[in-house]
């Protein structure tokens, strides 16, 4: 993290690409085509992220977390802006 501001949108949001690709990594014996295991890989993937997010505990990147789970695609454009 010492790469990346995150104090800055930019800074977030690659910060939570990188713990998205953690994360599925980290899931991947989860990832199947088959429903019940397709269900139990995401649920995995939300929750490692929602802990990595809680664990760096930065106001911006929580936020972005916040609006990423929420599906608020206009919020994330007027943060982004910002």
């Amino acid at each position: 993290l010492a790469d990346v501001d995150l104090s800055r949108i930019d800074g977030a949001k690659t910060v939570y690409g990188r713990i998205r690709q953690a994360a599925n990594a980290v899931c991947e014996s989860l990832d199947s085509r088959v429903l019940g295991l397709m269900e139990k890989h995401s649920a995995c993937v939300n929750q490692a992220i929602a802990d990595a997010v809680a664990s760096i505990n930065r106001p911006l990147l929580s936020q972005y977390h916040q609006l990423r789970t929420k599906g608020d695609k206009a919020a994330l454009v007027q943060l982004a802006s910002n």
